[in-house]
């Protein structure tokens, strides 16, 4: 009976440690860093299997992905990371504009040794992507680009949809007067950008943030079709019906403009739709990406 209850009790630990290890092997990396572009470039990975890479929108940080990343990485290599200046990511220059937001993730994609990822980006993300397939169009093997369409030179609904979200459009400049409107009469948009971009020390970090990033912000995109003309691979194009910065019918001309593209309109859904309609959202984006693994066998 005594070696018995040994064997059960040494079975057990053998048990025990295979579960432990085979959890740590498929939890998520957690903060890791990465030198690229002159940044300390943050991000967190799990998964395994072709690289699916997330570009979060503006204003938010690698933890918007907490609902779809962990699905994705069911099946691929997921890497979530956070943009220059947000989340724990540097930004030493202050700088903020699309093409060089492109070169950060393209220094990224190399120095991680990264074949032919696939982009997944919402907001200025999904611009990131766009345009990153714009520049480079051997670089990724597809895109998903969420709740941007920067295809119109009337910019009046993106505009409108600034002063839902900041309580002001003003081109160019934020001022200390409109972030101050902004602490007081969007308490819980401030309380959720000090957890999304803590600076040790800073807890204000916020408000440089907004001011360098708002420039770029208020200068909008607006390609053509023969911009777009090398982005041939594979792309996805997901909107809300009711977004507020990008409209249906520009979600419509750019997925015309585009020579290989699919869309969905997502119905009742604003432009944070992939966070209010989640389970929908997950469940579109992993058809379309496991279709890219497929048609890659």
């Amino acid at each position: 009976m005594m070696s018995f209850n040994r064997a059960l009790l040494s079975l057990m630990v053998v048990l025990f440690i295979g579960a432990a290890f085979l959890s740590a092997s498929t939890q998520e990396r957690e903060d890791q860093f990465i030198k690229a572009n002159g940044l300390q470039i943050h991000y967190v990975e799990s998964g395994k299997g072709a690289p699916l890479i997330l570009l979060h929108g503006g204003g938010l940080s690698l933890k918007s992905w907490s609902t779809f990343a962990p699905e994705a990485a069911r099946h691929f290599r997921t890497i979530a990371i956070d943009s220059r200046g947000h989340g724990q990511t540097d930004n030493p220059t202050g700088k903020f504009n699309y093409d060089l937001m492109v070169e950060d993730v393209v220094a990224f994609i190399k120095v991680m040794r990264l074949e032919k990822p696939i982009l997944c980006g919402f907001s200025d993300g999904g611009i990131i992507a766009l345009t990153l397939a714009k520049k480079y169009p051997q670089i990724p093997s597809a895109l998903i680009i969420g709740a941007a369409a920067p295809v119109n030179e009337d910019h009046s609904h993106y505009f409108s949809g600034l002063k839902y979200f900041f309580l002001t459009d003003s081109r160019g400049t934020l001022t200390d007067a409109d972030l101050n409107r902004i602490v007081a009469e969007s308490p819980e948009m401030v309380d959720r950008y000090r957890n999304l971009h803590n600076r040790s020390g800073d807890p204000e970090y916020w408000r440089t943030l907004l001011k360098n990033v708002w420039p770029m912000w208020t200068s909008p995109l607006a390609y053509k079709k023969e911009d777009l003309v090398e982005v041939k691979m594979p792309v996805l194009v997901f909107l809300g019906d009711r977004d507020q910065f990008f409209t249906v019918e520009e979600g419509t001309k750019l997925f015309r403009m585009l020579s290989n593209a699919e869309i969905a309109i997502v119905p009742g859904a604003s432009h944070s739709f992939f966070r209010e309609k989640s389970n929908l959202f997950n469940n579109l984006a992993q058809d379309f990406l496991l279709r890219q693994i497929n048609h890659q066998k």
